[in-house]
């Protein structure tokens, strides 16, 4: 428990220069570094030097405040070779020079790798300027994205996790073996020593319950998470922390909208089941992802919950609603699919997708002629992201717990 130092880094400067940059900058920069080119690893370094360890002050500045323009999506340009922000339509709105994947946008900011450094800061993009500078400084060994105010941020030196605000200022002080995103007012946190064990903490740095488990999940709307015991089976708690479902689970995932996504150890198949660990939809599905609301700026043609399943016959995905049926009635098609957020979802083709649209330019093109395409579908299976030719991942994350 306890409060971080809440001044912001020396580094910052008012008037220092905005680090900002361009696609066409890009573009030049990667003609002229094609016989130096190792699989973009270098990026970043070949447009800002190949020192690692010293930061030049004059390449950053404070950022005048948090995105506020439509939904941006994460994905790696194989023609950029860089990983960048997309509008819904396939628009690149912010190329990112980074040798790693960057963060999602979430609350206005972007968790970033810089290579000069070697540490992780936040940017916020300028979309229609094709344009980001960084927010909070790149001063941490690993970031992760900021949820309800606060990102979960680990310290280079003792290698702790704490919580920044978005200042960059330490407001639950680095003190923990791991650390989660807050949800529902709690976030999971481990211990750094001893039996290394899980609890919750509130915004103030408080214990919501004691380090009890051997891994617990986030918090859902409805205050219930996925917990594991330490003998390793799984079941559910409520906000204090006691148990709504036993745990007698092989594995279970996030709690959203009152269901979690659970697998039994004899049949290794996954299924739904409530807050007390009834089946509400029996095991059938080689993998399964937690509900997700498809609300959104841009509203899809269904409000109801789905989640993101595995066919256990074909090995393909899809979504479902909460009776469990095809989406839209629907066949199993994706390679890949990941959870909906902001009213879409990361996903790969397949060759059993039916057509996949390309660049609004060229002509549709079935997908055994296109290969495994990434991209990203709306809450019906539709394809929204209209650049597959270039886009080649979209950073599809293990489900939650």
């Amino acid at each position: 428990r306890g409060n971080g130092p809440t001044t912001t880094s020396p580094l910052w400067r008012e008037d220092g220069a905005r680090r900002t940059l361009t696609r066409r900058r890009l573009i030049t920069g990667a003609i002229l570094g094609t016989s130096v080119l190792l699989s973009g690893a270098l990026v970043a370094k070949r447009f800002f030097g190949t020192n690692g360890t010293v930061l030049d002050e004059s390449r950053y500045s404070r950022a005048e405040g948090p995105y506020e323009g439509e939904p941006l999506f994460r994905a790696f340009d194989k023609t950029l070779r860089c990983w960048g922000l997309y509008a819904a339509s396939g628009t690149l709105a912010c190329s990112l020079a980074s040798s790693r994947p960057c963060g999602a946008l979430r609350e206005g900011l972007v968790a970033l790798y810089d290579d000069l450094s070697q540490q992780w800061g936040y940017v916020v993009p300028y979309g229609s300027q094709d344009q980001y500078a960084w927010a909070i400084l790149p001063r941490f060994a690993q970031a992760k994205r900021f949820s309800e105010g606060l990102a979960p941020a680990q310290d280079p030196t003792s290698k702790l996790w704490g919580y920044l605000d978005q200042t960059g200022a330490w407001a639950i002080a680095a003190q923990f073996g791991e650390a989660e995103p807050f949800s529902g007012g709690v976030a999971a946190v481990r211990q750094p020593d001893g039996p290394q064990l899980w609890g919750a903490i509130d915004p103030a740095g408080d214990w919501a319950f004691q380090p009890t488990y051997a891994a617990l999940g986030s918090r859902s709307a409805d205050g219930l998470a996925a917990a594991q015991e330490e003998t390793g089976a799984w079941g559910v708690v409520d906000n204090a922390g006691q148990w709504t479902c036993a745990p007698r689970f092989a594995q279970l995932r996030q709690v959203a909208s009152g269901l979690a996504p659970a697998r039994t150890a004899t049949e290794d198949l996954w299924g739904f089941v409530d807050a007390t660990g009834t089946w509400v939809l029996e095991p059938r599905f080689a993998d399964a992802r937690p509900y997700c609301q498809p609300t959104s700026w841009s509203t899809p043609s269904t409000q109801e919950p789905r989640a993101a399943v595995q066919d256990a016959a074909t090995l393909l995905w899809h979504f479902i609603d909460e009776s469990g049926t095809l989406a839209h009635n629907t066949k199993p098609r994706f390679a890949k699919l990941g959870d909906l957020f902001d009213g879409l979802a990361p996903a790969q083709a397949s060759l059993e997708d039916d057509v996949v649209v390309f660049d609004e330019s060229e002509p549709d093109v079935r997908a055994e002629d296109a290969g495994y395409r990434y991209g990203y579908v709306d809450a019906t299976g539709s394809w929204q992201m209209r650049r597959l030719t270039e886009l080649t991942n979209t950073a599809i994350e293990p489900a939650a717990i």
